[in-house]
């Protein structure tokens, strides 16, 4: 690690451990197998044995994985039946990317009980919801190919962290949403001065993850901001917005949001800059094909 990479390293273990109070030796680590997908990402020569050896070691990671794998959020029309299937169908990428989301969104959670069980099931899919609209639009709107239901999944790690570890105010932003029909990061500068996207952008630098994933999570709801990843952070940034207004909520209290007032003119010149219009995102065609693979997917129940 060089020596600009550990002050970064340092900067937001301190900013971390203030924002979720506990000591730096108490933050959440990234998981061995997190870090072994990492380094094997990095080999031009690893394989798909390589991938499936990492994940073959969490029983858990792979039962989910193939669980995904066969749901309609990738809508492959092939039956996977083991992990080296998956890759094949998926590709290497896909999957090497899948098992780094969910063990990073089980690691910001740390080995604390569950707190509002019903609320962080809306939570996860809420991001589920996220991650399929980012695959849609990147497909099919943008043109950009698969890879991107990843970002959706983990675009709110930050919630998972401080409803873990900052529960009491984590209820009180929950409580302020409600009482005052705010919207998430106005709610959580009242309670926390910080909003959950920067705890994500934190926790994702923190743990030394590639750059576009840490500014794509840490901008999604200013996607202006960052730097040379402002597509995919504005792509997931209208994955989000699209899956509220299609009524996709990560917690009840957001019902209450105006989610016209989120359109402000910041937002609506990026949009424009990028040639992208709500109005053709809101199409028929494009709701139709999102709400269809969403419905698959509840009726699959992964």
């Amino acid at each position: 690690m060089s020596a600009e990479d550990n002050s970064l390293k340092k900067k937001y273990g301190w900013l971390l451990s203030r924002i979720l109070g506990c000591h730096p030796e108490d933050l959440p680590t990234l998981p061995t197998t997190a870090m072994e997908l990492m380094e094997m990402t990095n080999q031009s020569d690893a394989s798909a044995e390589d991938l499936v050896k990492i994940i073959r070691q969490d029983p858990s990671l792979a039962a989910r994985l193939m669980r995904l794998a066969n749901s309609p959020a990738f809508a492959t029309g092939v039956e996977v039946t083991d992990l080296t299937r998956a890759v094949v169908v998926l590709g290497f990428s896909e999957i090497a990317r899948l098992a780094m989301a969910l063990t990073i969104l089980t690691a910001a959670g740390g080995d604390r009980p569950l707190r509002r069980r019903m609320q962080r099931a809306k939570l996860w899919w809420h991001s589920q919801v996220v991650g399929i609209i980012c695959d849609a639009l990147a497909r099919d709107v943008l043109d950009w190919g698969g890879g991107y239901y990843v970002f959706g999944l983990i675009h709110d790690i930050g919630k998972v962290a401080l409803d873990s570890h900052r529960p009491e105010k984590f209820t009180e932003v929950l409580n302020t949403i409600e009482r005052e029909s705010v919207g998430w990061v106005e709610a959580e500068n009242k309670v926390l001065m910080v909003d959950h996207a920067f705890v994500g952008l934190s926790l994702l630098a923190y743990w030394e993850l590639p750059q576009q994933m840490v500014q794509a999570v840490g901008h999604h709801h200013d996607p202006w901001e960052a730097e040379e990843h402002q597509d995919i952070a504005g792509m997931l940034f209208l994955a989000d917005h699209l899956a509220k207004t299609l009524g996709y909520f990560s917690f009840d209290a957001e019902k209450k949001i105006d989610l016209a007032a989120i359109l402000d003119e910041r937002t609506s010149e990026f949009l424009k800059s990028r040639g992208w219009a709500l109005e053709a995102l809101r199409s028929p065609e494009v709701r139709d094909n999102i709400e269809q693979r969403i419905a698959q997917v509840s009726e699959e129940g992964f």
